[in-house]
């Protein structure tokens, strides 16, 4: 039942008058502008509580911001906060509201703000903070203006599409997600959910087709668990993240890999290609008992599947399966291989591309397999030292030169393969997989964003904005947690915000 509240929530001025005095605006140096010698200015705004998240309306540009308080233990976050609408330019609070979060996220469409707390979902007006509407179940995404909302139903589930400024329901649809999710938009108006199985949903009409599978285990008739990604495909999304049961084992399934009008999948107990309409190509059974989270690869004929040996339970990464990798023939789905790769107890941690080859990962080991017959390469390096793999690095990690240049040292060393550590170090291997250097990361830097043909390089706690020469144009104080909108920076830390005008750097 939805209830439509007909009257706007208008808060007393005392309060907003009191957020207005408790923020503070700060101009403070936050960077130097290499071009021009000056400084680079940046606004610090204060808020008297933690900035728990804050999103930006591109079009007005007033934050939302969700402020909450740490526990008197110190451990995690109180469950009452605040939510408050900020213009920061007139340094006016537009409205406050007292909300409770639960763990759980806010979804924005502006001017809507939806906020699922329990088994309901309230709808604010992002203009006054008005209550729009109230509705059972909880939202879960929203996919061009349509919010996706999930309820429990007996044994089954069901996602509704809701129309965002009544909350009535448009359609609704029986969808298993109690074992994860991930979300994948084919075009503007329809969507491929991974849930139970892949399920094809219209946006404007719930319709589409479904095929059924396995993708975890547990008492999946009770609550709602999501776990997962969005992959929009230019389709403005939000999901959710969030677990009802610790007891659910997700996830148990690879990502969608696309190709023209085809889709390979991998669930917990076999392995698909279909159509873009529904249409199963071909299917063939997983070996049962040791297939977990996984990833598909497409080379020349062959379909690639590497099974990561671990998934979640609830809210935590768990070991589930074996370790392993597989080849089939895309064409007919016929298998060639399926060796493991590492112990039961080894999870695969990552794994790069090389040629004909394949390198693979866990914490401690590293392994290089060839793609045509899926056998490990004669020699195996195990590190020595307490520090753990971490990932493979293909590009984006730069170096200094003497002249202040920089210049990309991964790519500048194609011949070998690197792999950074838990601790920021960088090992170098050769072809036979022989250690040949260990590198200090502390001494790179890592690109996070590219602006208008300018890079943004993190490393020694700064950012270095360099150009299509590699020459340094600024460098500021901001991090890759920083956010772009329009032409400024944002970044929050604890009770504050740092806005940074990249206008004034003078860039085309």
């Amino acid at each position: 039942m939805i209830k439509i509240i007909l009257f706007i929530l208008f808060l007393g001025y005392s309060i907003i008058g009191i957020y207005a005095q408790e923020i503070t605006h700060t101009v403070v140096p936050i960077g130097k502008n290499y071009t021009t010698g000056k400084i680079v200015e940046g606004q610090k705004i204060v808020f008297p509580q933690e900035v728990y998240r804050f999103e930006i309306d591109s079009v007005t540009e007033y934050w939302s911001v969700q402020l909450r308080s740490l526990r008197k233990s110190g451990e995690g976050y109180a469950v009452k906060g605040e939510l408050l609408s900020y213009q920061p330019f007139k340094k006016q609070v537009i409205w406050n509201n007292q909300i409770s979060y639960k763990g759980e996220r806010l979804f924005y469409n502006f001017p809507y703000i939806l906020h699922p707390n329990g088994g309901t979902t309230v709808c604010y007006n992002g203009q006054d903070g008005g209550m729009i509407w109230e509705v059972k179940g909880r939202v879960v995404g929203i996919y061009n203006s349509v919010g996706l909302l999930a309820r429990g139903d007996g044994a089954g589930k069901r996602i509704a599409g809701i129309d965002l400024a009544t909350g009535k329901r448009i359609w609704s649809r029986k969808v298993n997600v109690s074992t994860g999710v991930d979300v994948y938009g084919l075009n503007d108006s329809v969507l491929v959910v991974r849930g139970m199985g892949l399920h094809q949903i219209n946006l404007r009409t719930g319709q589409g087709w479904d095929y059924k599978a396995n993708t975890g285990e547990g008492d999946i008739g009770r609550g709602i668990a999501w776990g997962g990604n969005i992959f929009t495909l230019g389709i403005f999304a939000t999901i959710a993240i969030m677990s009802d049961d610790e007891k659910y084992i997700k996830n148990v399934a690879s990502g969608l890999l696309f190709e023209d009008d085809d889709i390979y999948w991998a669930g917990k107990d076999r392995i698909v290609r279909l159509k873009k309409d529904g249409k199963v190509v071909w299917e063939k059974p997983l070996p049962q008992s040791s297939v977990s989270r996984s990833s598909l690869i497409l080379q020349d004929s062959l379909l690639y599947m590497l099974n990561y040996g671990e998934t979640e339970k609830g809210k935590e990464t768990t070991s589930y399966g074996n370790p392993f990798v597989a080849a089939y023939n895309k064409d007919d789905g016929r298998q060639l291989f399926c060796n493991v790769v590492f112990d039961k107890d080894e999870k695969m941690k990552d794994y790069s591309l090389s040629g004909a080859s394949v390198w693979i990962a866990n914490t401690n080991k590293l392994i290089k397999y060839t793609m045509q017959d899926g056998l490990p390469a004669e020699k195996v390096y195990k590190r020595t030292s307490s520090e753990n793999f971490d990932a493979f690095v293909e590009k984006g990690v730069y170096r200094k030169r003497a002249d202040d240049l920089f210049y990309d040292w991964v790519q500048a060393i194609p011949q070998y393969k690197i792999v950074r550590t838990d601790s920021l170090k960088y090992l170098v291997f050769d072809g036979d997989v022989n250690l040949i250097k260990t590198e200090d990361g502390k001494a790179m830097y890592t690109e996070y964003r590219n602006w208008k043909g300018y890079r943004f390089l993190y490393g020694q706690g700064q950012t270095y904005i360099i150009d299509k020469e590699n020459k340094p144009v600024a460098i500021l104080n901001v991090s890759p947690q920083s956010v772009l909108v329009k032409n400024r920076l944002y970044e929050k830390y604890k009770n504050l915000v740092i806005t940074v005008d990249l206008n004034q750097l003078g860039l085309n």
